[in-house]
């Protein structure tokens, strides 16, 4: 496999896990704004002071969506990491393609004011640029066993 799939797979391991833990914690965070303790009241607060007043379950539900977009990109991004050492054109664009997604997920939040999306996006970016070069895309294209 040439360094760039390597750089590539790699990236997409350590993504997918941070992916998984960001997912998990926002689901941690609406579980303790569905509850009606006093940590729930501060997640409540700390919402209905940005402008966003929400009821527990409201807020549960808001967390619990936005906690799943990042879950979900970091079990995809295992599984195409873990599938990328099957030399296969499939595998190359599947890879492509998901980072594409990603990217126009990224620029979307960069562009509704989350600027914090400027780091992944150009890792994203630099992950489709590497997959494309050329002895990326010859690796994928040749059939057989690794050399």
């Amino acid at each position: 496999m040439p360094g760039t799939a390597v750089t590539v797979r790699v990236l997409m391991f350590i993504g997918g896990a941070f992916g998984l833990l960001f997912g998990g914690l926002m689901w941690l965070v609406a579980a303790m704004a569905a509850s009606g303790g006093r940590i729930g009241e501060q997640v409540r607060r700390a919402l209905e002071d940005t402008g966003m007043a929400m009821s527990g379950a409201e807020a549960a539900t808001f967390f619990g969506v936005m906690g799943a977009v990042p879950f979900v990109y970091g079990i995809v991004s295992i599984v195409l990491a873990s599938l990328m050492g099957r030399r296969s054109p499939v595998i190359l664009w599947a890879v492509v393609v998901f980072q594409a997604l990603a990217a126009l997920v990224l620029v979307i939040n960069l562009f509704t004011g989350g600027f914090a999306a400027v780091i992944p996006l150009l890792f994203t970016i630099a992950m489709i640029v590497l997959m494309l070069l050329g002895s990326t895309r010859a690796y994928y294209s040749r059939s057989g066993s690794s050399h």
